[in-house]
C-alpha cells in the first residue's frame, strides 16, 4: 500500500513539474516572437534614420513630349531587406518645367 501511494504521489509530483516547465516554454517563445519584431522594428529605424543622415544619390531624368526634361533626385539606402526611397525635384521652380 505504501508503495502504491508513493507511485502516484511521484507521477503527480511529475506531472505537476511538467505543467509548470510547460508554461515556462511557451512564455519563453512568446518572449522570442516579441524580440523577433522588436529587432524589425528596431532595423526599420535605423534605415529610416540613415536615409535622412547619409543617403545614397541618383539623378533621374524625365523627358516628354508635352514636358521639358524633368529632373529628379532619387535618394535611397537599403539594408539587403528593407529599402527605403524619396524622391525631389532637383529645380523647386515647378514653372519651369511646361512649355509655353
Amino acid at each position: 500500500m505504501k508503495k502504491a501511494f508513493i507511485l502516484i504521489e511521484s507521477i503527480s509530483a511529475i506531472t505537476i513539474i511538467s505543467l509548470i516547465f510547460i508554461g515556462i516554454f511557451y512564455y519563453y517563445i512568446q518572449l522570442y516572437k516579441n524580440y523577433e519584431n522588436l529587432n524589425i522594428f528596431e532595423r526599420l529605424y535605423k534605415l529610416q534614420e540613415e536615409l535622412y543622415e547619409k543617403p545614397i544619390f541618383k539623378t533621374i531624368i524625365l523627358q516628354t513630349s508635352a514636358l521639358k526634361p524633368i529632373v529628379l533626385q532619387e535618394q535611397f539606402v537599403n539594408d539587403g531587406m528593407f529599402q527605403f526611397q524619396k524622391l525631389y525635384f532637383q529645380d523647386q521652380n515647378y514653372s519651369v518645367y511646361f512649355k509655353e
